[in-house]
């Protein structure tokens, strides 16, 4: 009797636990297929991720190189970039994707974005995410409390390490920009940009010499007769927006009580709306006071030895009104550091199609830009422009260097860019990362 109830004691433990087997067999089934299912499921949304970010990345970079030619002006190139992202992310669907505190300017030194600095960077961040509530949807990871993930992708462009200090404009010129004669540009930390998409929309000849940073041209180049440009153009470049293209006139309303000529002695004359021009001549000295000079009518003349000088000076010429320095003449003028006209030294009305002449032996050393959009701009004979100024920015429709004439600009200041001529050297910004 004992032997049998011992017998069916022990027949009962082995059979609990062949049941505890089944059911730890099937708890661990269930364990391996859910953690399966969730491995499927984080593929499936992994996947969704990866597709939306590469597609994400693809926008970004092109809302960057869109709205980036409007650097340096940083409100401008925000606000295309924000109407560009919404065209592929509209914001009844997509929420806000890319807004202003996501486009941030600053510096990149060639491995890292670093924000502030002279700001000639900048660097764009889209956003799906959780925090902004319009992360993107999962299908399956929802089933594990997570309804949505974040994904974002940035674009970085980066202007070249110097600032164009001669931008011409015109975009069918043969060529737009001509040197020649033995005249040197002489340009090293500075680029050139030519849009015309001429085949000759830069020529050089007769023992010129273009000694730049950075040389882009739309059309193409002429090197001539000995002479030599450096570097290589780049052809085939983008069309560079006129840097100045947004600056307003200045209104030429009213006439002042102002002299139309003085012939000599040292004068200093005062800012003011000038109706029948303005001419200086036979070794006057002529000091500009600080301020605002436009020149409405006749010519704005310097000739015969004459000194003209001024500091904080700003100098608008009307549709007609040529400019002329000639014969001798020492110029030494800086252009205004605060307000509307900052860095801009001439302005040339946007319908004066005049040729502007700076000849005969002139010694220019001005600081600011010579902004002509629709004229010729003329050096020659032995006239040397710039004369070391570190803030000289030249943009003109086109522009002729003859005549053993020359532009010195061996170490101009990157930072002046952003008001004498905007624009960047190299033919444009460029996608960085």
């Amino acid at each position: 009797m004992k032997k049998f109830i011992m017998i069916s004691s022990l027949s009962d433990a082995l059979r609990r636990y062949k049941d505890c087997q089944r059911g730890n067999v099937t708890m661990i089934f269930v364990a391996a297929i859910f953690v399966l299912f969730g491995m499927i499921a984080f593929a499936i949304d992994e996947g969704n991720m990866r597709r939306t970010q590469k597609r994400m990345q693809t926008v970004v970079d092109t809302v960057a190189l869109s709205s980036g030619s409007q650097m340096p002006d940083k409100i401008a190139t925000t606000a295309r970039a924000i109407v560009y992202a919404k065209a592929h992310y509209p914001s009844a669907k997509y929420g806000t994707v890319l807004g202003a505190s996501d486009i941030e300017f600053g510096e990149w030194d060639g491995a890292n974005f670093n924000a502030g600095g002279d700001e000639s960077s900048v660097r764009m961040t889209m956003r799906l995410s959780t925090a902004r509530g319009n992360g993107l949807p999962t299908y399956f990871m929802k089933l594990f409390g997570k309804n949505t993930i974040n994904v974002s992708a940035s674009a970085i462009l980066s202007a070249p390490l110097s600032p164009n200090c001669l931008v011409v404009l015109d975009p069918n010129a043969s060529p737009a920009l001509d040197v020649k004669s033995n005249a040197t540009l002489d340009m090293k930390t500075c680029g050139i940009h030519v849009n015309s998409k001429s085949n000759n929309a830069l020529v050089s000849d007769s023992n010129a010499v273009i000694d730049a940073q950075n040389i882009a041209t739309v059309g193409g180049y002429a090197e001539k007769s000995n002479s030599t440009i450096g570097p290589t153009p780049k052809t085939g470049a983008s069309k560079l927006a006129d840097p100045l293209g947004a600056l307003p006139e200045p209104s030429t309303t009213g006439c002042d009580a102002r002299p139309d000529k003085i012939d000599t002695g040292t004068v200093t004359i005062q800012p003011g709306k000038y109706c029948s021009g303005l001419e200086i001549t036979s070794n006057a000295v002529v000091t500009f006071a600080p301020g605002e000079y436009i020149i409405k009518s006749g010519e704005f003349k310097v000739d015969s030895n004459a000194v003209v000088k001024g500091t904080d000076i700003f100098i608008f010429v009307a549709p007609g009104v040529k400019i002329f320095f000639g014969s001798n003449t020492t110029i030494e003028f800086t252009a205004a550091t605060t307000g509307r006209y900052k860095g801009v030294l001439f302005f040339s009305a946007r319908n004066n199609t005049e040729v502007h002449n700076f000849d005969s032996n002139t010694a220019v050393t001005v600081d600011g830009a010579l902004y002509f959009p629709n004229a010729t701009f003329v050096s020659n004979s032995n006239s040397q422009m710039a004369q070391g100024s570190t803030c000289f920015r030249l943009i003109a429709k086109t522009a002729q260097f003859d005549s053993n004439s020359g532009l010195n600009l061996p170490d101009p200041d990157r930072k002046c860019a952003s008001h004498t001529a905007g624009g960047l050297a190299g033919g444009g910004i460029q996608l960085v990362r």
